[in-house]
């Protein structure tokens, strides 16, 4: 039986408002906390491959943990987090059953959330670069 937060989480699209963020950093300051959220992310996701693949279902849920921290930061859908949280506690129970029902839900929510932050960051990158004038080469 499915939770309803993994119900939800089927439909998640990467819901986050930089307006608050955009309010207490300067441009430079937001670019660099993104970037490090989203290193983190990707980090983590391999810490996280690396417990669940030695059967470290309690290690991995810490590691998940972290994870949703960060993606709390950013994230403003109820229904991603408790899909998160849903598969923290089937982590930490290590019901391989609960995991196997949570953690694609965790996973979908984490993926969308990396590649949300990572659009960001280009399109910034992009209308950064488009704004500086092109230089002729020095001789």
């Amino acid at each position: 039986m499915q939770s309803d937060s993994h119900e939800r989480a089927r439909h998640y699209r990467a819901s986050f408002d930089l307006s608050e963020l955009r309010a207490l950093y300067e441009p430079a300051e937001l670019d660099e906390l993104i970037d490090r959220a989203l290193a983190q992310l990707v980090g983590l996701q391999c810490a996280l491959d690396t417990h669940l693949a030695a059967g470290g279902y309690v290690d991995a849920g810490h590691v998940l943990h972290r994870m949703t921290g960060t993606a709390s930061f950013f994230c403003c859908s109820s229904d991603a987090l408790a899909a998160l949280h849903d598969a923290q506690s089937a982590l930490w129970s290590s019901d391989p059953s609960r995991i196997e029902a949570a953690l694609p839900h965790a996973r979908k929510v984490l993926a969308t959330l990396a590649d949300a932050l990572a659009k960001v960051l280009n399109a910034r990158s992009a209308a950064w670069c488009a704004a500086v004038p092109a230089r002729a080469p020095s001789r």
